[in-house]
């Protein structure tokens, strides 16, 4: 749960800082980062599915996690920090697009259903994207080597 405050509570700062701001962003590393202030509609990378699925996409996958969480042995820390970056991202975009709506000033209606992005790594045009985006990311990653590692060992 430590990620998804993280998460939330960065979303949060950053888009009360910025949304009176002109362009809605500001430059942290001249050529390289800024905060800009985005909403996805769609999953990772931007990529829009219809409808429901984005919603049942998340519900799958916390269910999954949990059983995973459930069902593996307690001495696998490596896989349930792994896990719990993925649960705590999940949680993080769930949280946005079921309770958050971002009114920017120069737009007339809010934006519903959407997962508010800010971390813009421009110098490499890179899709703007958030802390529980790291979370998700960094948490495969780590299950991934952890499961490449284990494989590993079962087979000397």
């Amino acid at each position: 749960m430590l990620g998804a405050a993280a998460d939330l509570v960065s979303k949060h700062f950053v888009f009360a800082a910025l949304l009176g701001r002109e362009g809605h962003r500001v430059t942290a590393i001249p050529g390289v980062l800024r905060l800009t202030l985005s909403t996805n509609p769609g999953i990772v990378f931007g990529i829009r599915l219809p409808g429901p699925l984005v919603p049942i996409a998340t519900l799958a996958m916390v269910a999954v996690v949990i059983l995973l969480f459930a069902t593996s042995w307690r001495r696998l820390w490596g896989l349930h920090l792994g896990l719990g970056m993925i649960l705590g991202g999940a949680l993080g975009n769930a949280y946005d697009r079921l309770l958050v709506s971002v009114k920017f000033p120069d737009e007339p209606l809010a934006r519903t259903r959407q997962v508010r992005d800010f971390i813009d790594v421009y110098a490499i045009g890179y899709p703007v994207f958030n802390v529980a985006d790291i979370l998700l990311v960094v948490g495969v990653g780590l299950i991934v080597l952890y499961m490449f590692r284990h494989g590993r060992q079962r087979a000397a």
